[in-house]
């Protein structure tokens, strides 16, 4: 990292230098026309929010283009977002597939997990659940969440594969312990019906707990079936 890099982050963050997002940016601009492919892809990045300078997408489009050049992975993946969540007029399936292949062949988890559902649900194009697992697979080994979850999803449904609750349980749990609180509610579920795990009441409770406690509200109506199903059990013949 060149020093106006360094310079440019210190201004960013606060760290050492009072923070100062406008000669954040002008450093990190020289950076980037010192041809530092980090540098363009983070000033592209403040394009984008208007960090220091007005905001301008098509500056930022660019900057990701000559970065994506370099085979940024970064870059190649804020190209394929673009061209899949941009307005109509960028939208471009072919484009976003595209760059986020090229990005997931150099690794990057998100370009893979985002390749999967476009072909699990059929983002303006035919679905193909075989795809999607493929990619989801890559993505869930490479520990992203959405991917664990999304892969259990495909195994307890038996989508583009054979079902198995015991592959569903697993990646479940795995996308729970990254941090995706919604895969309390099918790890709930799971030890409810003793799926993939041994049924364990106390630990389906626990989970349920913890996802309607997030919002999830099918999480909070099996906590209250529970609830009353536990009370006619326990009522006294009469009462």
């Amino acid at each position: 990292m060149g020093l106006n890099a360094v310079l440019a982050w210190k201004y960013y963050e606060g760290k050492g230098l009072r923070k100062n997002f406008k000669k954040a940016f002008i450093y990190m601009e020289a950076s980037a026309e010192e041809g530092d492919v980090d540098s363009k892809v983070t000033l592209a990045y403040f394009y984008k929010k208007g960090i220091g300078t007005k905001r301008n997408i098509k500056k930022a489009i660019s900057l990701w283009e000559e970065a994506a050049e370099k085979n940024s992975p970064e870059a190649l993946y804020n190209l394929g977002v673009h061209y899949l969540q941009g307005s109509k007029k960028s939208l471009d399936i072919k484009k976003a597939i595209y760059f986020l292949s090229k990005a997931g062949f150099q690794g990057d988890a998100d370009s893979l997990e985002i390749l999967g559902e476009i072909y699990l649900f059929g983002r303006d194009i035919a679905v193909n659940e075989s795809l999607a697992l493929k990619y989801f697979k890559k993505a869930a080994k490479k520990g992203n969440a959405l991917a664990q979850r999304n892969l259990g999803s495909m195994y307890y449904h038996g989508e583009g594969i054979r079902t198995n609750y015991k592959q569903a349980f697993k990646w479940w749990m795995e996308a729970y312990k990254n941090g995706d609180v919604s895969s309390a509610y099918d790890l709930g579920l799971c030890y409810l019906d003793g799926e993939g795990v041994e049924k364990n009441i106390s630990k389906a409770k626990e989970m349920f707990a913890i996802a309607s406690k997030k919002g999830d509200k099918r999480a909070k109506e099996e906590l209250s079936n529970m609830f009353i199903w536990e009370n006619l059990k326990n009522r006294s013949p009469g009462k």
